[in-house]
Order: C-alpha cells, then sequence, then structure tokens
C-alpha cells in the first residue's frame, strides 16, 4: 500500500500526469469502480466511440486516485469475471463470462501511443520479440495492409494469431488467439485498445503442474501519460508499491517515471478459465503477470533500440524519458536499489578472513576448456540428464511421465529462471567457467573447474586460443579445489565426478549471483577437436531443497528473473524431490541437467603473478 504521506497528495499526482482523454462528460452507461470499468471496456470495443471515450474518461479519473494508481502498478487480482454479454458478443462459440480468475496491472512505457501502434500493427513485429519460440499472425482480411492504422487509414485492425511461448513455471504455452487493435481519439491524443482471446484451448508442455486454460480474454489500454519536467516531489512521497517495465526499480524512481515522464501508461486486465492445480491462484496468476511485464520490458527495449526497422518508417516520437528532478524536502527515507555494480566471482572461500590460505601456482595445468554455452537442460533424456541415483534402477526417473531410462531432471523449471542470465554473462565476459583435465595414470585423472578472469580483454575466444587465469575463490579454505571430479578421458569422451563429487553452479540474475550448489556431480562431454573442445557436453547432480531455498531467501534480488521470488520458492517446495543425498532412507534433493559446450583456452598464473 501507499504511504499514508502520498494517499494526501493526490493534488500533486493530478496536475503532473497528463492523461490524454477527452473532457467530455461521462456516459451514465459507463462505471465507476475498476473492475466493472475494464469489462466495460472489454465489451465495448466495438461500439461507438462516445460509449468508449465515457469509460475511458473513468477510467482515467480512476488512476489519477495516488492509491489506486499504485495498486495498478503493483498488480492484483480481479475479484469479477466477465459477463456472459461481454464473451457472447465475440463471435458464434458459447463462451464463459463469469466465474473466471482475473488479474491486472499497468506498466509505463517511455514510448508515444503512436509509436507502440505502428510497432504492434508492424507485419513482421514477431522480430519485436525475439524470446517466443514462434509467433505467426494473420490479419483478418488477408489482403488487408496492417499499416493502415498507423497512417491513420483506418481505425480498427483485426487477425489471429498462433504463439509458442515460455511461461515460466507454468511451462511451454501453445496459444491461439483472435486479436483486435482500435485508436479512439481524444482532446489530449490517442487512445489504443488492444483486445484479445482463445479461440482454441492453451497446449502446455513441460508445465509443472497439471495446468489447463480453457478460456483467456485480455483488454490493454495504452493512454498517453506526460508530465512536467523539472517539478519536484512533496515531502513524504517516497513510497510506493508498484513494477514498472517488469521490476527491478527503486519505487522512487518508478513513481517519479510515471508521474513526470513522457510515454505511455499501459493498463491490462485478463481473466482466465483455469485450473492451476497444486498452484494457487495467486502465485499462477503472478507467474502470468510476471511474463506479461517481461514481453512489455522486451518491446520497450527493442523500440528504443531498433525502431527505424519498423514501417512504414518515422522516427520516435519521443526520446529518451525526462523525469522530475528528485529533489525531496526533508525526511524521505528511501532505501536505494539493489545495485550490483560488477559480477560476482564466486563465493568467499573463508567469509570474514583474507587468507585463509595461501594458494600458490600449480606446477602446470592441463588441456582446458572454456564453457561457452550453459543452460539447464528442459527435457529429462540421456542427452539432457543423468541417472543421478543409478541405484534405483532404470524404471526411477524424473520427473514422472516426462522421463525415461532412470535419466533424472526435476529441477529443469530451473531453466526459465537461469538459463537467459547464464547466456548474457558468457557472451558479455561477465562469467567464465572453465574444466581442466588433469591427467593421472592411463586414461584415469580429475576434472578441475575454475571461474577465471581472461588475461587479455581483446582476446575473442570465437576465434583465438585465449588465456585465462583461474580466480582465488576456487579454491577451499584449506587450499582443495571447491570442484575437483575423478574422471576417465578416452579418445573422443570425457567422463566425470559420481555420489562424492560436488560442485557450485554460480547463476547470474540481473548483475547479483545466484549460488546453486549440486552434489552427486556429474559431466560428461564428446570431445570434438583438439584438446577439450566439445559440442556436446553436459553436467548434473542433484540440489537440496533446503540448501536452494536458502540460496533463493537470501538472494538480493525480487523478482529472480520472470517470476516472484515467493513463487520461485513456492515452486521449488512443492516439487517432489528424487534423490537422497544423506542416505537416510528420504529423498531430499532435486535431479538437475546442465547442457554446454567448451572450446581450448590455456590456464595460466600471469594475473596473480603480476599483482604480486
Amino acid at each position: 500500500m501507499l504511504s499514508q504521506h502520498f494517499r494526501n497528495a493526490g493534488w500533486m499526482l493530478s496536475s503532473l500526469i497528463g492523461l490524454a482523454l477527452s473532457a467530455c462528460s461521462a456516459s451514465p452507461e459507463a462505471p465507476e469502480e475498476y473492475e466493472e470499468l475494464m469489462s466495460f471496456i472489454f465489451e465495448n470495443m466495438e461500439a461507438e466511440e462516445e460509449v468508449l471515450v465515457a469509460g475511458l474518461d473513468n477510467l482515467g479519473t480512476w488512476v489519477k486516485n495516488p492509491e489506486n494508481l499504485g495498486k495498478t502498478l503493483s498488480g492484483f487480482l480481479l475479484n469479477e469475471g466477465l459477463t456472459e454479454n461481454a464473451v457472447d458478443s465475440l463471435d458464434d462459440e458459447d463462451r464463459k463470462g463469469t466465474g473466471l480468475n482475473g488479474m491486472s496491472f499497468a506498466v509505463k512505457s517511455p514510448h508515444h501511443v503512436s509509436d507502440l501502434t505502428k510497432t504492434l500493427a508492424w507485419p513482421q513485429f514477431e522480430i519485436a520479440l525475439p524470446h517466443l519460440e514462434s509467433y505467426e499472425r494473420t490479419f483478418i482480411p488477408e489482403d488487408v495492409d496492417p499499416a493502415c492504422l498507423a497512417l491513420r487509414e483506418c481505425t480498427f485492425l483485426e487477425a489471429e494469431t498462433r504463439v509458442r511461448a515460455d511461461w515460466g513455471g507454468l511451462g511451454i504455452m501453445e496459444t491461439r488467439e483472435r486479436i483486435q487493435f482500435r485508436i479512439i481519439d481524444t482532446d489530449g491524443g490517442p487512445v489504443l485498445l488492444h483486445r484479445t482471446w482463445m479461440i482454441e484451448k492453451a497446449k502446455l508442455d513441460n508445465s509443472l503442474f497439471d495446468v489447463t486454460i480453457s478460456e483467456s480474454f485480455k483488454i490493454t489500454v495504452n493512454m498517453l501519460s506526460s508530465g512536467a519536467a523539472g517539478a519536484q516531489l512533496p515531502k513524504g512521497v517516497s513510497k510506493t508499491t508498484g513494477s514498472l517495465n517488469g521490476g527491478g526499480q527503486n519505487a522512487m524512481e518508478q513513481l517519479q517515471n510515471t508521474l513526470c515522464g513522457e510515454g505511455t501508461l499501459r493498463i491490462e486486465a485478463r481473466w482466465m478459465d483455469a485450473n492451476f492445480s497444486a498452484l494457487s491462484d495467486e502465485d499462477a496468476l503472478d507467474i502470468s503477470m510476471g511474463t506479461a511485464k517481461k514481453d512489455a520490458t522486451n518491446l520497450d527495449t527493442f523500440m528504443s533500440e531498433r525502431f527505424e526497422e519498423v514501417t512504414p518508417s518515422s522516427p520516435l516520437i519521443y526520446g529518451e524519458t525526462t523525469g522530475c528532478d528528485n529533489n525531496e524536502t526533508d525526511g524521505a527515507d528511501v532505501e536505494p536499489p539493489v545495485v550490483v555494480e560488477e559480477p560476482l566471482e564466486g563465493l568467499a572461500p573463508c567469509p570474514g578472513t583474507e587468507s585463509p590460505c595461501e594458494v600458490t601456482q600449480p606446477e602446470s595445468f592441463g588441456e582446458s576448456a572454456l564453457f561457452t554455452s550453459i543452460a539447464v537442460s528442459a527435457s529429462s533424456d540421456s542427452d539432457h540428464g543423468f541417472n543421478v541415483d543409478p541405484e534405483q534402477g532404470e524404471d526411477d526417473c524424473a520427473p514422472k511421465d516426462a522421463c525415461s531410462d532412470g535419466v533424472d531432471n526435476s529441477l529443469n523449471f530451473l531453466g526459465s529462471i537461469a538459463n537467459t542470465g547464464l547466456s548474457n554473462a558468457i557472451a558479455d565476459g561477465n562469467l567464465a567457467l572453465m574444466a581442466e583435465w588433469s591427467a593421472g595414470e592411463g586414461e584415469e585423472g580429475m576434472v578441475h573447474l575454475y571461474t577465471g578472469t581472461p588475461v587479455s580483454s581483446e582476446c575473442s575466444w570465437g576465434d583465438e586460443l585465449c588465456e585465462f587465469t583461474p580466480d582465488i575463490t576456487s579454491w577451499d579454505c584449506d587450499c582443495s579445489l571447491l570442484a575437483a571430479l575423478p574422471g576417465i578421458k578416452t579418445g573422443g569422451s570425457l567422463e566425470a565426478g559420481g555420489d562424492s563429487s560436488s560442485f557450485v553452479l554460480q547463476i547470474p540474475i540481473e548483475g547479483a549471483m545466484l549460488a546453486v550448489p549440486i552434489q552427486r556431480a556429474r559431466l560428461k562431454a564428446t570431445l570434438t577437436g583438439v584438446g577439450l573442445e566439445f559440442e556436446a557436453g553436459l553436467m548434473g547432480g542433484a540440489v537440496r531443497i533446503d540448501e536452494l531455498t536458502t540460496a533463493l531467501t537470501e538472494f538480493p534480488l525480487d523478482p529472480i528473473g520472470p517470476l516472484p521470488k515467493s513463487s520461485v520458492i513456492q515452486i521449488i517446495e512443492t516439487l517432489p524431490a528424487d534423490v537422497d543425498t544423506d542416505d537416510d532412507g528420504v529423498d531430499d534433493a532435486l535431479s538437475i541437467g546442465i547442457q554446454i559446450q567448451g572450446t581450448p583456452v590455456t590456464l595460466n598464473w600471469d594475473l596473480h603473478t603480476n599483482a604480486e
């Protein structure tokens, strides 16, 4: 909830947020309460313009209330469904409108409604959302030129879509929907309405739960929100719940951006006929909300960086958002946002001590590889996971009903949180995980895992053999390596690890590191070239549930990836444990498989020597 000071500052909000709505009097048919209003706008998408203007006018009045605005920016569950009239008018299908699960939220885009309209109606719109697995859209009729909406040669546009996308813990969802766009001109500027509904039951793959979604309806209202640059926030306006552009900003920044920055306030309501199984409605809708906010963030990023590709060509109406001066008068107690300036190197060997032991230069390093790809596997077969508990036999695998041959990978859900951060950190040079083969007798030896730093920042590991120096944090308090896996290297294959092996996987998430301890660690790779080069490799093992939930609880950021931290923890605690790590007869851990690729590098001690 908003602070009491902020609830009393409605006059300031009304003066700063210029919602682009007509000043005409409200129609008596238009309700005033939020849930009824959003249902009204959904139902009247194709009604006479003055009917919609009346509803939009009331919506503008509602969000001008500071408590209402803060609530909408945070997102909340809807208590009421749509009316039967609202869904019966969509098409000839018999649809359910009452008794639906619902959610609503708002985000602030820095872009003008007209630029959003052009991008959303762009025939190559799928380019703007590359994170989607697939996106197909067919306009109705097929010969319509969708540019007519941006050019104002039409005010209504309709299409059908088929989309396949990752919805976090809900799984990979494939939907087929009817979508509509409508431009409503008001005295203050255009408002873009975006209505969708499902025309087929959603199909879900890799869901952690028995989820069914039979109906889904959505309305998004895009209205201009511009303020006065240079304005000052008054005393006490320092705290609000809120989540703009998917979260991760300080509450004060969010409020300032909404009040004072040019751009578009995008208000969305969604209703679903769904069964979320063991997951609570609130957590399931939180996941849906997080995914929708992430889509909005990705769209804004694309427009900021690549809008020149959108046709018909035109410059952005708004450039960088101009905020207010943050000159609160005395007494504002504002917590600073969590910002990690540099990627964390790894776990400290011995917290509280500067040098627990003197790590000395190894006599030599063996063949080594830099991991150029690390991704939590989505499947449970021999190419994506291990039989972590072979003593249970090949009939024991995880997750149940989605595995075979004893292969275990019950923590595949973690990929929806971890894989983007891992990929970006490797590409940006912020995460360097390396494996070294230390040869012993015959084909036996040890695989040592290090985090490290490139000796030269100019070296491109994709084109040349680069040099890296292992970080001191790769060693423990007693100067033993934290990750040393006994193994066998024979010709074109490498296998290492076992029930007594372990390592810690560091997962970068928005600048901070989530440390995931992995027991019963295993590694295998098919070698393809000189040294340890491999295109198909696999790491894995078991993650104790108590250790993972502790790491998540202590993680400094919330949300974690696309999901609220509480939802991630609940999902982890809901998953059935499938590995017994302490041999007490009770499963206490979740199995995990991690796909890897590696390119040859050389290891040396240069950076430590130069530092001395």
